[in-house]
C-alpha cells in the first residue's frame, strides 16, 4: 500500500495544471510586507488569504480579520474534536487563534500553526489524502466567497485583473509543490500545480452576481 506521501504525490499530480508565463499574474503574502514599495505588487497581495484590510468578516456570531483566520477557525471547529482533541484545548486554541491580530499572527506563530497543522495532519489520516484535500478546497471556497462579499478591495483586484489567470506562489526558492499554488517548472517553462486557493477564487468571481444578490 502506497504511503502517505506518496499518495499525496499522486493526487497532486491528478489535480494539477500547468499555465503558460505570459497568462499568469502571482500573488502571495510577501507581497504585503511593509518593505514592498511597489504600490501594483502589493495590489495583488489582497488576493492573498493572509490579508486584513478594512473589513471583518461576519461568521459563527463572532468577526474574521482575514480569510486566513476564517480558515484556520473552520478546520478546528470542524474537524479538531471528531480526530481527538478534548474540549478544553479545542476551546484554548480558538481563544488563541481569535487574539491573533493580523492574517501573518495567525500563519506564523507556533501557537496557533502547530495546532492547525496538527488538526490537518489527523484528518489526513483519518479521511484519507484526497478526500482532505477535496475538504480544503471546499473550504476555500467558503471563505472566499465571505471575503468577496465584505472585502471591497478583494473586488476591486479581482475585476482589475479578471482578463488573467491567477495562481497563488511563494517567491522563496524553498517553494514546494502543493495544493495550495503552483511552482515553476523549469523544464517545462509553465507555473504547474493544483492552485486550489486561485481556482476558488475564480469560481467566487464568476459567481459574484449570486454571491453579491441584493447588495
Amino acid at each position: 500500500m502506497a504511503n502517505n506521501k506518496q499518495k499525496k504525490n499522486d493526487c497532486l499530480k491528478k489535480y494539477e495544471l500547468f499555465y503558460d508565463k505570459n497568462d499568469v499574474i502571482l500573488f502571495n503574502s510577501r507581497l504585503l510586507n511593509k518593505g514592498n514599495k511597489d504600490e501594483v505588487e502589493r495590489e495583488k497581495g489582497i488576493m492573498s488569504n493572509l490579508y486584513s484590510g478594512d473589513f471583518k468578516i461576519p461568521y459563527d456570531g463572532k468577526e474574521f480579520h482575514s480569510s486566513e483566520q476564517l480558515l484556520f477557525y473552520l478546520n478546528i471547529t470542524r474537524w479538531a474534536k471528531i480526530v481527538g482533541f478534548d474540549d478544553a484545548e479545542i476551546t484554548k486554541r480558538i481563544d488563541y487563534l481569535l487574539s491573533c491580530k493580523n492574517g501573518f499572527e495567525v500563519k506564523n506563530t507556533p501557537q496557533s500553526m502547530f495546532f492547525y497543522e496538527n488538526v490537518v495532519g489527523k484528518k489526513i489520516k483519518l479521511i484519507g489524502v484526497e478526500r482532505a484535500a477535496i475538504d480544503g478546497w471546499k473550504n476555500q471556497y467558503f471563505i472566499l466567497q465571505l471575503k468577496y462579499q465584505y472585502c471591497e478591495e478583494f473586488r476591486n483586484v479581482l475585476e482589475k485583473y479578471k482578463d488573467k489567470v491567477w495562481c497563488e506562489n511563494s517567491d522563496k526558492e524553498t517553494c514546494k509543490f502543493s495544493f495550495a499554488g503552483v511552482i515553476w517548472d523549469e523544464t517545462l517553462q509553465k507555473y504547474r500545480g493544483c492552485n486550489c486557493v486561485a481556482r476558488a477564487m475564480r469560481r467566487v468571481y464568476n459567481e459574484r452576481n449570486l454571491i453579491m444578490g441584493g447588495q
